[in-house]
């Protein structure tokens, strides 16, 4: 696993009606210990790879060059969400209908907006655990933000990868993933 810091920036508790959503931005540490030999450290280590060291910095990757879903399988590849932003940093597109991730439609949008501006201007990855109860429906995941630039070196698109923690789902009657 590579060394790059991640830091950590806060913790969130939101309530919306029923549902409730926990997340805890952790220290690049605890990502190296629980996300060693995981997805998310595969594909860390490949946009690590991706980007430049420099004597004092790192140089992000290019949108070109990193490309998570080369080294996934097609089922940890549906756990990526790749999110173009427009020049503010906003997002203008994913791979998955944009309201349902991070619109209205889903009630905790505005973590996900967030998050995504969140790394956008700090040019550097994010990592969450989170708990999620929606719809009576427990989820625990762990949430990775990696920026990418394009060729003018502005954030143009920010890899989410996700990995479940325990079981998938507690509480469904269905026994559907997400």
């Amino acid at each position: 696993m590579g060394n790059l810091a991640i830091r950590s920036f806060e913790t969130t508790r939101l309530t919306v009606g029923p549902d409730q959503l926990f997340a805890e931005s952790m220290f690049s540490d605890a990502f190296n210990v629980e996300e060693r030999g995981t997805v998310l450290g595969r594909i860390y280590d490949h946009w690590l790879a991706a980007g430049e060291p420099t004597e004092n910095s790192f140089l992000l990757p290019s949108v070109a060059h990193f490309k998570p879903r080369r080294i996934t399988s097609r089922a940890e590849g549906r756990m990526v969400l790749a999110v173009e932003l427009d020049g503010d940093g906003l997002p203008v597109a994913g791979e998955v209908g944009d309201e349902v991730i991070f619109g209205m439609r889903h009630p905790f949008g505005g973590f996900t907006l967030a998050s995504l501006r969140d790394c956008s201007q700090r040019r550097e990855p994010l990592y969450f655990r989170i708990s999620l109860q929606l719809d009576s429906v427990d989820f625990d995941f762990a949430r990775l933000l990696l920026p990418s630039v394009d060729d003018c070196d502005r954030i143009s698109r920010i890899d989410v990868a996700h990995r479940f923690i325990g079981e998938r789902m507690r509480g469904s009657k269905s026994g559907v993933a997400l």
